[in-house]
């Protein structure tokens, strides 16, 4: 099935202006705090223990943090995407390409991508140095297809592995596998 070259540019140009709009009306309403090694930190006070790293093509290297005062570790963690690429545009950007072929290669592209994604969580995780410690972590489900929701569902790799103790030292591959695989 073949769809045409331009609708799926047609169609990517507008996802990445929604998210450049998404992404420009949270900096909007930001509070400017203060500049660590050349990024941007700023406020969104929602109350929430959350920060959102923000590098599109036209907001380069912005961290918006959602409460006042977080934890490091979460500052850390964003800091630790300011030299990773912004995954969702590169996807945005092949998807025309790859359903120009097929519209049915999509799905392995939305996959791959979404792996690429929590990769790079994972490497940003890495930049904070410990394992992470949460509020109110999820709970680990006893069923696998469960647990294999959360990590596709989830933009990062679920909460129960984030917190091992060894999460750092193992590849996410064999944390996935280890995860899913073992009851």
């Amino acid at each position: 099935m073949m769809v045409s070259v331009y609708f799926t540019i047609l169609m990517s140009i507008s996802l990445m202006v929604f998210y450049e709009a998404t992404m420009y009306r949270l900096v909007k309403n930001s509070v400017y705090l203060y500049r660590i090694n050349n990024v941007e930190v700023r406020l969104l006070d929602r109350g929430e223990e959350n920060a959102i790293y923000v590098n599109t093509l036209l907001l380069k290297k912005k961290i918006i943090l959602l409460k006042r005062d977080l934890p490091e570790t979460i500052l850390k963690h964003e800091l630790g995407h300011v030299e990773q690429v912004n995954i969702y545009y590169l996807g945005l950007i092949l998807a025309p390409w790859v359903a120009s072929c097929n519209v049915l290669l999509l799905i392995p592209l939305a996959f791959t991508i979404k792996a690429i994604g929590v990769y790079l969580e994972y490497k940003a995780d890495k930049a904070v140095g410990k394992p992470l410690k949460f509020n109110d972590p999820k709970p680990r489900p006893k069923s696998r297809l469960k647990r294999l929701y959360a990590w596709i569902l989830e933009n990062h790799p679920p909460d129960w592995v984030r917190m091992r103790e060894d999460y750092l030292q193992k590849n996410i591959v064999t944390l996935f596998l280890r995860d899913i695989l073992n009851g």
